[in-house]
């Protein structure tokens, strides 16, 4: 799922608190978890006493692709690269909206002031539909 502004998720033992910001949470096969921070910050932790994530986790992502275990666990986490914004922006979740995310010009602000190679990105936000994710007519770039 993409979620766009202020909203908190949770999913499965980890729940992600967030300050205003565009993130992809896929659920895998397995039951492991993959949340994509496309910019901005999040905070996450154990979504009840059961989590197994351990005092003293880093509890802070941005710009990050984590992946979580099914019970919660945090195995890996890296920096987000541009070949990650190109596969989440151009994937199903994006193709065919046909209106601008909220908050969209945070995200290209973002993406022109931290991701080399960034013109090529903000290609995919203006593919869906008439006006694509910046709301602006197709083929139109700033």
């Amino acid at each position: 799922m993409l979620i766009s502004g202020k909203q908190n998720t949770c999913v499965g033992r980890v729940k992600m608190s967030v300050r205003g910001t565009h993130y992809f949470v896929e659920v895998i096969e397995d039951g492991s978890m993959e949340v994509a921070v496309l910019d901005c910050q999040m905070s996450f932790g154990p979504s009840g006493s059961g989590s197994v994530l351990r005092e003293g986790s880093p509890k802070f992502a941005q710009r990050e692709v984590l992946r979580f275990a099914p019970d919660g666990e945090l195995p890996s986490r890296r920096c987000m690269v541009a070949v990650d914004y190109q596969r989440y922006l151009a994937g199903d979740l994006i193709k065919g909206l046909f209106f601008p995310l909220p908050m969209i010009q945070d995200l290209v602000s973002s993406l022109n002031l931290n991701v080399p190679g960034a013109s090529q990105i903000l290609l995919f936000l203006n593919v869906g539909g008439n006006r694509g994710l910046l709301g602006r007519p197709s083929g139109f770039s700033r």
